[in-house]
């Protein structure tokens, strides 16, 4: 993901918020709610921390040990597609992980 947001030699990330999940902890969210009773309902899944776009590519780049200027820019796009502040985080309750961002990469 943070890759995407490469310009040159810094990285332009939108002025968003983001919160990722590990995938193995999506796959529980989504065995548990597929044997669970139905809700009815739709069932919001998120990472442990909600973090800015910005934040998110210095902990990956920090830990990839790569220097390079993360710039907030309120043109940047996700995947080309451009992304309100807070429209790829939960709006109410959601199912979370409990991994943060770091943990995850350290275990890499």
């Amino acid at each position: 993901m943070t890759e995407s947001l490469v310009d040159g030699d810094e990285v332009r990330a939108p002025v968003a918020s983001i919160q990722p999940v590990a995938s193995a902890e999506l796959a529980a969210i989504l065995a548990r709610a597929g044997v669970g009773d139905p809700r009815d309902a739709i069932v919001e899944v998120a990472g442990h921390e909600r973090m800015s776009f910005a934040e998110l590519a210095r902990v990956v780049l920090d830990h990839q040990r790569r220097d390079m200027d993360v710039v907030e820019d309120a043109t940047a796009t996700y995947f080309r597609i451009p992304v309100g502040h807070s429209s790829l985080v939960p709006s109410g309750d959601a199912e979370l992980g409990t991994t943060p961002l770091a943990a995850w990469l350290a275990q890499r």
